[in-house]
């Protein structure tokens, strides 16, 4: 999973993005340009002597970036509070791409009409507070891909051993029915089928979790 920042300006914010990304093992990508040097004494102040431990790369602009990584549009989030789906509701990777805008302005304009399907919102639970700060809401959104994308796969393989248990698997390799793929292929599709009940079964749970903390 990798953080993406597109024209960051304040070297504090990428700094303490950059501390997260070495605590969860994320790839850090900055687009340039900056707003400062990754060299500046702020940034590694604000990652602490996490910074050296960063793995940071740097591309000279958009196209750049998109041109030498070559992200399948799947693997894209495009974070901006115009975003019209929540971010607890997009179908994550563990190879996604979270990208963020600079502080200021957000994502370009340009890059969002690349893929306006990819864009997604931090809800703000109080209409007093717009958005978050950027380190804020990169560190919020990290925890919430991960669980989603470890959710997945962890229901991936539950529903692929319930159709080993079944017997399907063992008569489908007996009789050269199925691939090893196609078996795979065909526990992701029954796991779509369970996604709307694990959605609703995290749902109640954030719900009851709120209640509580209240």
């Amino acid at each position: 999973m990798k953080i993406v920042l597109v024209k960051p300006e304040i070297p504090h914010n990428t700094g303490a993005i950059g501390r997260t990304c070495v605590a969860l093992d994320l790839e850090l990508i900055l687009i340039k340009p900056l707003g400062f040097s990754i060299d500046d004494t702020s940034v590694a102040r604000a990652g602490t002597r996490y910074w050296k431990y960063v793995n940071i790369s740097q591309y000279e602009d958009w196209n750049d970036f998109i041109n030498t990584r070559k992200p399948p549009k799947e693997d894209i989030f495009l974070f901006e509070e115009t975003g019209q789906t929540s971010f607890y509701d997009a179908p994550y990777t563990k190879n996604s791409y979270l990208i963020f805008g600079s502080e200021s302005t957000g994502l370009p304009q340009d890059i969002l009409a690349e893929t306006p399907d990819r864009i997604f919102a931090l809800p703000m639970k109080n209409s007093k507070v717009k958005s978050l700060n950027l380190s804020n809401a990169a560190t919020a959104a990290v925890p919430v891909v991960n669980s989603a994308a470890q959710i997945k796969t962890a229901a991936v393989r539950a529903v692929s051993k319930l159709l080993a248990t079944c017997g399907i698997g063992a008569y489908a390799a007996k009789e050269n029915v199925l691939t090893q793929s196609a078996l795979s292929t065909l526990s992701s599709l029954v796991f779509n089928l369970f996604q709307p009940c694990l959605l609703f079964v995290n749902v109640c749970q954030t719900i009851a979790a709120q209640r509580m903390a209240g």
